[in-house]
C-alpha cells in the first residue's frame, strides 16, 4: 500500500465510492478483554426446539401418497368433465378414462388396506366414493356419441 494513499477513521484505505471491505474479525488481544460477551450472547439464545415440539407447531406436509390420489383424483375429474384443462377449456367427457382412473384407485386401495396412515385411508375412501358419484351422474347425463368410451386407439 502507498504512503500518499488518503486512510479512513479506522485505518483502513479510503475508496472513491466503490467497493469497501471492513475486516470485522475479533484479534486475540481484543478477545481476552471481551470474554464475558460472548457468555452472555449464549445466555439469550432460545433452545432448540425438539423434534416433537416441531411436529406440533408445524402441519405434517402430504405424502406422495396422498399427492398420488389426489393427482388420480383430479385426472379422473378431468375426464368426466367436471375441472377445466391446463389451459382453461372445458373438456370433453371420457369415461373410459374416468373408468380407468377409478379403478386404478380401487386398485391401490385393495392393496394398500391395513397400510395407510388415518388420514390417507379417508383420503382414499372419500376420492373413490366422489368418483363413483360424479361417474354415474356423468353415465346418465352424457349422450354416448361424446363419452369416447371405446377408450385409446377408437374412432
Amino acid at each position: 500500500m502507498d504512503s500518499n494513499t488518503p486512510k479512513d477513521t479506522d485505518g483502513a484505505p479510503e475508496n472513491d465510492g466503490g467497493f469497501q471491505v471492513h475486516d470485522r474479525r475479533v484479534s486475540q488481544a481484543d478477545e481476552s478483554s471481551t470474554n464475558e460477551a460472548p457468555e452472555e450472547v449464549v445466555a439469550a439464545e432460545e433452545p432448540t426446539p425438539t423434534p416433537e415440539e416441531k411436529t406440533q407447531a408445524e402441519p405434517p406436509a402430504p405424502s406422495r401418497f396422498s399427492r398420488l390420489i389426489a393427482s388420480l383424483h383430479m385426472t379422473a375429474l378431468y375426464h368426466l368433465g367436471l375441472v377445466p384443462g391446463p389451459q382453461g377449456e372445458k373438456p370433453t367427457p371420457n369415461l373410459a378414462m374416468a373408468r380407468e382412473n377409478i379403478d386404478i384407485l380401487l386398485e391401490l386401495k385393495e392393496k394398500t388396506r391395513g397400510n395407510l396412515t388415518e388420514p390417507e385411508a379417508a383420503l382414499m375412501s372419500q376420492a373413490v366414493q366422489d368418483l363413483q358419484h360424479h361417474f354415474v351422474q356423468a353415465a346418465m347425463s352424457t349422450p354416448p356419441e361424446n363419452t369416447n368410451q371405446g377408450g385409446p386407439g377408437s374412432p
